[in-house]
């Protein structure tokens, strides 16, 4: 199957994110949601994170202690609206797209805390995206410094962030706070669509895992390593022109990357293959 080119919204998003303009997060998502799945409604989960927004008002507006607030939008969405994670949600696609995720109540950590942090936004509690290794998390700002697990409904020390560091990375891995900086929607992007690409990639859809890497260039045009993938799923694909195309301007740009001397081996072996 060929891949589909990106959608006006995601045009739209890419030029703006290039250009450092403000972006929310639900922008982003929503932004993607369109692109993978033409025909649904934005508005509709935009609806959705309003009517949240609304029951949860019924709980937080009375409290006047930030961390009560921030404490009791993560029980609301957890407990009682029933935002979750479970152990194989990394493996189904639509628990990365936000508008599904509002519908089945399933997420991984990413869009998780995008509804945290869309509906925390309609409240007026500052939350923001932190992308940690392996486990996206939200960090609740302003009169308040929190650490949010959306996927397991539950706040963090920084001893609970250490120890999931040294998990992802190894035991010689060194937690410093840095490593709470907020993350830009750009990242947010990025971070989403290598999601779906592993995904795709798992389910042997390469058309789509190939649709992620074109999104992830047209936003981040530095990515080298993303045109060395779809330059490879091109060529799983049988899509040889497109394939030596992508691996040429990888090579002409990446001659030092490790990659570097396979790929033009593969290239090479290609240019034969079509003359």
């Amino acid at each position: 199957m060929q891949p589909r080119a990106p959608s006006k919204p995601f045009l739209d998003l890419a030029l703006r994110l290039r250009q450092n303009e403000d972006v929310t997060l639900e922008e982003v998502a929503l932004a993607v949601d369109i692109d993978q799945n033409p025909g649904i409604d934005p508005e509709h989960s935009r609806s959705l994170l309003d009517e949240l927004a609304l029951r949860a008002a019924g709980r937080i507006d009375s409290l006047r202690d930030p961390g009560g607030r921030v404490l009791t939008l993560v029980d609301f969405l957890h407990r009682e609206e029933r935002f979750r994670g479970h152990a194989e949600a990394h493996l189904d696609s639509r628990n990365s797209y936000l508008h599904q995720v509002l519908e089945s109540r399933n997420g991984i950590p990413l869009t998780l805390c995008i509804v945290t942090i869309e509906v925390g936004r309609r409240l007026g509690i500052p939350i923001h995206g932190i992308s940690f290794p392996r486990h996206f998390l939200a960090r609740a700002t302003g009169n308040v410094d929190l650490i949010i697990d959306a996927f397991a409904g539950r706040t963090l020390t920084d001893g609970d962030c250490s120890d999931r560091l040294k998990q992802a990375m190894g035991p010689g891995a060194t937690f410093d706070r840095r490593r709470l900086r907020a993350a830009t929607p750009r990242e947010v992007l990025l971070r989403m669509l290598g999601n779906l690409k592993h995904v795709h990639i798992v389910g042997r859809r390469y058309s789509q895992a190939a649709e992620c890497c074109a999104r992830m260039l047209l936003a981040a045009p530095e990515l080298l390593g993303e045109l060395r993938d779809r330059g490879i799923l091109h060529e799983h694909l049988e899509l040889y022109g497109a394939a030596i195309a992508d691996y040429e301007k990888f090579l002409d740009s990446a001659d030092a990357e490790p990659s570097a001397q396979t790929i033009r081996a593969r290239c090479n072996a290609l240019r034969q293959r079509v003359h």
